[in-house]
């Protein structure tokens, strides 16, 4: 991905379970969580707790296999507003 993506990201797979592997580029600081959207499923993980001091610019999602279709992922501030969202293309 150019280096001004938002987030850079890597699915690799063990059997059943999937796991994507996330790298913030733009403003990690602001990111509080990310969410996974697809299947008419979503699901958000916790990045960044506002309490702590610092910030993760790496965050690996561990998850049951994705079935085929359309799959997002969003970068979410402490309010959950959406402030980047991309389709996870292979």
């Amino acid at each position: 991905m150019p280096p001004d993506q938002p987030f850079d990201f890597v699915v690799f797979e063990d059997g059943e379970t999937e796991y994507i592997g996330v790298r913030l580029n733009d403003r990690p600081e602001e990111v509080v969580y990310l969410r996974l959207n697809g299947d008419g499923v979503s699901n958000d993980f916790l990045v960044n707790d506002p309490e702590d001091e610092g910030y993760a610019m790496t965050y690996i999602i561990e998850t049951t296999k994705r079935s085929d279709g359309v799959w997002s992922l969003e970068t979410l501030d402490a309010k959950k507003q959406v402030i980047h969202s991309s389709e996870l293309t292979e």
